[in-house]
């Protein structure tokens, strides 16, 4: 895998590659790879997701991923900013990121159709593979151009 090529080790599902509704989506672990993703999208006028790592919900908690969107948001109010915590197969994660607003939760434990009925309370959605996304750690780790990534990946994938 290069470092503009998707991530597809999360991303398949029944054998075809999984992208979601409301942009191609982008896993970001801190701010400064959240304000990229969202710059990005912002200069080419397209929707973004930003994707939580995986298992981010029980490490850094639905409260901190859902500032970090709020503060990546904030700089660019026009921008179609959706996101996705990854809370794997813990239910009270899921539960908690619904309460907070969340409109998609990547969750696949136990009672999935249970939590996905309450996430139907909430107008949200469960999403239990994890979908394609650029990883801006690899970016990021490799010393590259964390915007300049994010804008070729979201010219890659059609919205």
């Amino acid at each position: 895998m290069g470092l503009l090529e998707p991530d597809v080790r999360h991303g398949r599902g029944h054998g075809e590659t999984r992208l979601i509704p409301g942009g191609p989506a982008i896993t970001v672990t801190s701010p400064a790879q959240a304000a990229a993703a969202v710059s990005a999208a912002a200069a080419l006028e397209r929707p973004v997701t930003l994707l939580s790592a995986l298992d981010a919900a029980g490490y850094a908690g639905p409260g901190w991923f859902a500032a970090l969107v709020d503060v990546a948001r904030a700089d660019h109010p026009d921008t179609e900013v959706d996101s996705i915590l990854d809370c794997g197969d813990a239910a009270g994660y899921a539960l908690a990121a619904l309460r907070l607003g969340f409109k998609a939760v990547r969750y696949d434990g136990p009672a999935t159709e249970r939590v996905a009925k309450i996430a139907e309370h909430y107008n949200a959605r469960i999403i239990p593979d994890r979908p394609v996304s650029l990883d801006l750690d690899e970016i990021e780790t490799s010393g590259g151009d964390m915007k300049a990534a994010c804008a070729h990946w979201l010219q890659t994938y059609p919205v």
